[in-house]
């Protein structure tokens, strides 16, 4: 009875804790490990009082195994009480997907009950110190998990209750796993085997038949080996030596050893993928004033994913990237140089020789962990380029009344609490300003203890407070203020309505997009929004959808209506950029050049202005062979072979048209040829125009031709075309013109 209550008013509190208020995988988590235990101390309780024979007593009438299955329903009935209540709370909290939180449960409470009840019968043989026996068992087992979750690469894992840690909360989308569903049914198994060997022992103490017992153990066991056996096959478990298997390309550096795979970066692209590791190890030796390799007297390692589907098989999650500064090894994926998050984890594992414990991060007082801290540094540490640097997007986000106050990110789960944008942004602001007000020196002397009164004289209250002034005197633009509108409008995953079940809907949305199978995606956006009808991005995403598949009147009814909601700057900006897309399919080109005049009003990133401002440019003037090519190239989906050569076919048309050429070379540039990009893009004096009519394109074209010139080894004019950069009103165009400017000077020394 009081199991019961206990389990049921932890139902009432998941009611209405977010995530966990619906029955689904979190509900199924925690229930499972309050399950397990509680199942485990009230089995051993009735051994004790004399409520249940021992198992191995031989003046009791029942053997073990029937003992167990009499009374493993009354403990499975434990959960019917907080399932029901999970169920019934959908009349409050939308649950999207009532069918798989169904399966979460049976496959975790449900299993957790019977290993409990399994532990409880197992320690049960002992003469005393049961329930020592049976917490040190549990102990053990979590032991094990976090010791892979420490050391090996996956950061997610399966544990006996709680069943499947799903890691990083940045990934939404999640499915039921089938390395889960192995991995459940190999517990049963053993549970099965450890029921079978106690009947087996009880009828061999009391004289009677033990063969067909032992024909269900072999059996049972011979499941659970074969499960626990192949268990990397299965992907229940790929440990490190697996994971470089897997990823069998082996390359060294001065101060790297990077696994990847071969297939996506073959023997040419290897010096860029060296060169890119080297360049930010430089770059963060001269930020935080020491060499971790020297330090440690190791290199430091780099996993390298090809592609989201080997990152979730190994590492446990699609989206996030991950470096264990105590471990000296990042997991990235990498596409170009430049590009991804290499320099962002490459400074985590600089910040182990500065944290604190053994697992060298930074804490409060030397305990707690702080996250904030841990991702403030790299981000001030990597300081990437972006339209809006962090420093500006926080004094926009602090001017549209939606920043979160850095006082609330600093306490133990804020962090977490937040939109990752907002927490990321507000966090790398913030340390990077006592950096550039205070020195690296203090910023290393608090990192590990997070003694901020005893390193600055001011408690870190009064310093946010000297932080918030200095971000509010930033001058903005109403540009500004609307990219931050659109960008960190985004709602967290505790906020939004069944967040893992669309988010994993919305993934297979996209794959059935990718393979042409519009009419699947469509459906799917349409249950979609079924579930959340208010939302802009969903009918957005419908219309895309039917753009692509050709049906181009329906796409432009549902942007119609769409462009009579009340919609946010940016996202009217997109719905208008579609619409401009499909008045040019249907042959309206003047109605689409209006269309994309409406969308250049709005804040922009500075890809989305360009790509407008070209179709602006081939939707105004009269229709030519050049704006058909122009329309097969931007609204065709083409892949890049057929988009290269249509815009060949384009420049060739007009030799001193800027715009084809401008184009031909960032294909180039991005196929990695940049002797032939740089003959593209170069400035040719001899054309009638040879700048390009749009200052954003113009910019980005002197941009990519300094890359050019740089990779193919053109230094001293790579570094004149970024140096004409370094004035640019683009804090990104700047920034990557700064950042070109340390690549060049770091190539000569490497000469």
């Amino acid at each position: 009875m009081i199991s019961g209550i206990g389990l049921a008013l932890l139902g009432v509190l998941l009611c209405v804790l977010p995530l966990a208020s619906l029955l689904g995988y979190e509900s199924a988590a925690v229930m499972g490990a309050a399950a397990g235990l509680v199942v485990m101390g009230s089995t051993l309780r009735r051994f004790s009082d004399g409520r249940l024979r021992l198992p191995l007593d031989p003046a009791s009438p029942q053997g073990p195994a029937a003992v167990f299955f009499t009374r493993l329903p009354a403990n499975l009935a434990l959960l019917v009480a907080p399932a029901l209540l999970l169920t019934l709370n959908a009349l409050r909290v939308p649950n999207c997907d009532l069918w798989l939180g169904v399966q979460f449960w049976l496959v975790i409470p449900a299993v957790s009950v019977v290993i409990g009840q399994t532990i409880a019968f197992a320690v049960a043989v002992l003469p005393r110190l049961r329930g020592l026996a049976a917490l040190a068992v549990l102990l053990a087992e979590i032991a094990r998990v976090l010791w892979r979750l420490v050391w090996h690469p996956s950061i997610t894992g399966h544990e006996w209750l709680i069943g499947y840690f799903s890691g990083s909360i940045y990934d939404e989308a999640l499915s039921l796993p089938t390395p889960l569903l192995w991995y459940r049914l190999m517990l049963l198994a053993g549970c099965g085997a450890v029921v079978l060997a106690l009947e087996a022992a009880w009828r061999w103490r009391t004289g009677r038949p033990v063969g067909p017992v032992l024909v269900g153990l072999s059996a049972a066991g011979l499941v659970a080996l074969s499960i626990s056996t192949n268990r990397m096959a299965l992907d229940i478990e790929i440990d490190r030596d697996e994971a470089i298997e897997i990823l069998s390309g082996h390359l060294e550096t001065e101060h790297f050893i990077i696994h990847f795979d071969p297939a996506a970066i073959p023997p040419e692209r290897q010096p860029l993928i060296a060169a890119d590791h080297e360049f930010h190890y430089d770059r963060h030796v001269a930020f935080f004033g020491f060499d971790p390799v020297e330090w440690r007297g190791r290199k430091m390692t780099t996993f390298v994913y090809p592609d989201r589907s080997t990152q979730k098989r190994i590492l446990g999650a699609r989206s996030t990237q991950v470096a264990r500064p105590w471990t000296h090894e990042m997991h990235i994926r990498w596409s170009r140089l430049g590009a991804g998050s290499l320099g962002h984890e490459m400074s985590h594992l600089f910040s182990a020789q500065i944290g604190a414990g053994p697992l060298q991060l930074p804490t409060r007082g030397g305990l707690t962990p702080d996250i904030g801290l841990l991702e403030g540094i790299a981000e001030a540490a990597d300081w990437p380029a972006e339209e809006l640097p962090a420093h500006h997007a926080v004094a926009a986000m602090r001017r549209l009344d939606i920043a979160p106050d850095l006082r609330l990110i600093f306490k133990p789960t804020g962090f977490w609490s937040q939109p990752s944008g907002k927490a990321y942004t507000m966090m790398g602001s913030f340390v990077r300003y006592l950096f550039e007000t205070y020195g690296i020196e203090k910023l290393k002397a608090v990192y590990g203890a997070g003694d901020f009164e005893g390193t600055y004289g001011r408690e870190v209250t009064a310093l946010i407070s000297e932080w918030e002034g200095f971000v509010d005197a930033i001058a903005l633009t109403e540009a500004d203020l609307q990219l931050a509108r659109t960008r960190y409008s985004r709602r967290s995953i505790f906020e939004r309505v069944c967040a893992r079940t669309i988010a994993e809907q919305r993934r297979q949305a996209d794959i059935a997009t990718v393979r042409g199978e519009y009419d699947r995606a469509q459906s799917i956006w349409e249950t979609i929004i079924g579930f959340e009808s208010g939302s802009a991005d969903h009918r957005l995403s419908l219309a895309g959808v039917l753009s692509q598949s050709g049906d181009h009147a329906a796409a432009l009814t549902q942007v119609d209506d769409l462009l009579t909601w009340d919609l946010s700057e940016g996202k009217a900006a997109q719905v208008s950029e579609l619409r401009g897309d499909l008045l040019w399919h249907s042959g309206r080109r003047s109605e689409a050049a209006a269309a994309y005049v409406e969308s250049l009003t709005a804040g922009l990133s500075d890809a989305a202005r360009r790509r407008l401002e070209v179709k602006r440019l081939m939707t105004t003037g009269p229709s030519t062979e050049a704006t058909a090519l122009a329309q097969s190239y931007l609204l065709g989906g083409l892949d890049r072979s057929t988009a290269l050569y249509t815009v060949m076919q384009w420049a060739a048309l007009d030799e001193t048209d800027p715009l084809p050429r401008y184009l031909t070379g960032l294909l180039l540039t991005g196929m990695e040829k940049p002797d032939e990009a740089a003959r593209w893009l170069d400035h040719d004096p001899t054309l009638s125009s040879p700048a390009l009519p749009v200052r954003a394109l113009e910019e980005q074209r002197q941009l990519l031709h300094a890359d050019a010139k740089r990779l193919s080894g053109s230094l001293a004019e790579a570094a004149a075309g970024y140096s004409a950069l370094l004035d640019s009103d683009s804090h990104r165009i700047a920034r990557l013109a700064e950042l070109g400017l340390q690549r060049t000077a770091w190539r000569r020394s490497r000469q």
